[in-house]
């Protein structure tokens, strides 16, 4: 297994709940942040994925409404028009040097975030993937591809996931 890594998931739906089941599977410590109704359902429940690719299973993650403690990567994976209200459960102080990497259609909030928390930290990236929350915990992957890209020198750690 690769090296030990914290990561926050801050909104855990279709791409951020596959995310935090992914690396929660191959042992990370992983926190999704969401609201009250969210976290609960998670956390009782935990995550579930139905995916052609990588197979059905569950899997236990920590909830938060907020991120409390430092991790090594935050993902953003929340609408782009929920992102200002969603970027209060991560303060940048509690961040740290963390990576950001966002995951939302668009362009516009990489320099969005790069006001918000330190710009060397903030890498700009994609992902094609078929993917539907079923409902809170339940992501349903459909598509037999998964790929991701990041553009910064930065993120070379993130390929040991």
């Amino acid at each position: 297994m690769a090296e030990h890594i914290r990561v926050a998931i801050l909104g855990p739906g279709a791409v951020g709940g596959l995310f935090a089941a992914l690396l929660a599977r191959a042992g990370h410590s992983v926190v999704v942040l969401a609201g009250e109704s969210t976290t609960r359902a998670i956390a009782e429940r935990g995550l579930r994925v139905e995916s052609r690719r990588f197979g059905d299973f569950e899997v236990k993650v920590d909830t938060a409404p907020r991120l409390r403690d430092e991790v090594d990567f935050c993902l953003i994976t929340v609408k782009a028009t929920q992102l200002d209200e969603a970027l209060e459960r991560v303060p940048g102080d509690t961040l740290g040097g963390a990576l950001v990497l966002p995951f939302l259609n668009g362009l516009d909030h990489v320099d969005h975030l790069r006001s918000a928390y330190p710009a060397s930290t903030v890498v700009a990236a994609t992902i094609r993937i078929e993917a539907a929350k079923i409902e809170p915990g339940l992501i349903r992957q459909l598509s037999p591809f998964a790929c991701l890209l990041y553009t910064s020198d930065a993120a070379d750690d993130l390929t040991r996931v």
